[in-house]
């Protein structure tokens, strides 16, 4: 049995912070709005930045032929509007 539960935006095991509930959306969103980032920075740091820590930035982390079309795109408010897959 899984003995971490979801408390709030993390995860606890005994009182004690176990992990992050944290999305990337939300990551991005506290990036500009709270951090203060440029937009196009933020981006990147949400998609080409992981990608390349992972080596799987020949497939991932930008919008180009031959690369994986996963994203959201997010309104005036960066609100969720459609996924695409």
């Amino acid at each position: 049995p899984y003995q971490h539960y979801l408390a709030g935006d993390k995860y606890e095991c005994n009182g004690i912070l176990s992990g992050s509930a944290l999305s990337m959306h939300k990551a991005f969103t506290n990036l500009v709005h709270r951090v203060g980032l440029d937009r196009s920075e933020a981006i990147r740091m949400c998609s080409l930045y992981p990608a390349r820590v992972l080596l799987m930035d020949d497939h991932y982390g930008k919008i180009a032929p031959g690369y994986a079309a996963k994203f959201l795109v997010l309104d005036d408010q960066f609100r969720i509007v459609k996924t695409i897959i």
